[in-house]
């Protein structure tokens, strides 16, 4: 049982460190596939397992899915993105709760820490700052995404860990995952990761413990981001701001806001066709009701046709899976945050289970105008989810 659960750490520590660098599954797929045989041969051999509320809610969320992948408007496709983008994320989810216990924990995140600051470090180095910041992602949406849920979690270990290791490379980090925020002007995760952040500040205040070292981190790391952008990117900087503190104004002059807009009523008249399962799961269903329904009917109803997704999660689960893929995805997340606010009550080391259900919290914030169903940014959330529930899980 010993060998069976340092393999399974193992693996787990391997998928961890290789979350944030896509493209997932392709370089993580053999891991995960392993993690979860010995995850099964684990529970098979000791049926030392006890489920929570989320992981019903988990399944609950998985079957929601597959039951739209079934009636959907292209299931092949559906299916590729329901392996690629759900079933794979859920077996490192499995694999993460039944090895997982409070004395690996600190471990596992010590990896996570090390490597969210490398990938913040690295991609300041090497990315290119012209115009918006993306690092080593496709997309500066994409990268904000993943910022969201890697700072909320740096921070925190970087305060309750003990190694010095740690702490000056999640200090490195903190300090360039900050600075790719920033640079990235992705307005959405701004405003996602300062909610984490604002929360991790006050629970500090009233700790009375480490807030001032914190603080001087998140304050040399927003004026490293100043520094080091070039001119013209804090004209756009500016720019992108001002259009935060004129949103009404800025809608309709924004093409970026303007889109998201038209995307949202053109996704409402498609949900209403399909209400219950929705058109299908997958990146590309979109394309698949573009080329189904005609540029006609879109034009007949005043409708502009949606680029890629709709800009923002929960009207693309109502697409993609309709009303019963959205409340299994409430049912998930509900439960998440219950089992967490009890962990986070009874734990004597908070800081741990707080930066990892603060991490989940920014990403469903920016969720509202953005899609975070996709690689690896649905990875990290699955991680997060079940590496909180470890927090008091027992040997």
């Amino acid at each position: 049982m010993d060998r069976l659960k340092t393999i399974g750490l193992t693996l787990i520590g391997v998928n961890l460190a290789l979350l944030p660098f896509s493209p997932v599954p392709k370089i993580s797929g053999t891991a995960i596939s392993l993690l979860g045989a010995v995850s099964l041969l684990y529970l098979f051999k000791t049926r030392n397992f006890k489920p929570k509320l989320t992981d019903a809610g988990v399944l609950l969320w998985v079957s929601a899915i597959l039951i739209s992948c079934l009636f959907s408007i292209n299931p092949r496709m559906s299916f590729h993105y329901f392996d690629k983008l759900i079933l794979k994320p859920l077996v490192l989810y499995m694999g993460i709760r039944v090895f997982t216990t409070r004395q690996d924990l600190k471990e596992l995140c010590a990896i996570l820490g090390i490597t969210y600051s490398a990938y913040g470090i690295a991609g300041v180095i090497y990315g290119d700052f012209s115009e918006r910041f993306r690092a080593f992602s496709p997309y500066p949406t994409i990268l904000g995404k993943m910022l969201d849920l890697m700072i909320p979690v740096v921070a925190s270990i970087l305060i309750a860990s003990r190694n010095i290791v740690v702490r000056v490379t999640c200090a490195l980090g903190l300090t360039a995952l900050i600075t790719a925020l920033i640079a990235s002007m992705t307005r959405g995760a701004w405003i996602a990761t300062g909610t984490a952040l604002s929360v991790l500040f006050a629970y500090l205040f009233f700790k009375g413990r480490y807030k001032k070292q914190l603080i001087l981190f998140v304050a040399i790391a927003s004026l490293a981001s100043f520094v080091l952008m070039p001119g013209y990117q804090k004209v756009i900087l500016k720019k992108r701001l001002v259009s935060i503190l004129h949103l009404k104004e800025e809608i309709e002059k924004d093409p970026s806001l303007a889109g998201r807009v038209r995307f949202y009523k053109t996704a409402i008249h498609l949900i209403k066709e399909k209400p219950l399962l929705g058109w299908g799961f997958g990146r590309k269903v979109v394309k698949c009701i573009n080329r189904k329904l005609s540029p006609a009917w879109f034009e007949k109803r005043g409708l502009s046709l949606i680029a890629h997704h709709t800009h923002d999660t929960y009207l693309q689960i109502l697409l993609e899976t309709g009303i019963v893929g959205l409340f299994g995805f409430a049912v998930f997340m509900l439960s998440f945050f219950y089992e967490s606010l009890k962990i986070i009550k009874e734990e004597k080391e908070k800081l741990l289970p707080l930066g990892l259900t603060l991490s989940v919290l920014a990403v469903l914030i920016h969720a509202l105008v953005t899609n975070i169903l996709q690689a690896p940014v649905i990875y990290m959330l699955f991680a997060h989810t079940a590496l909180v529930l470890a927090c008091n899980k027992s040997p």
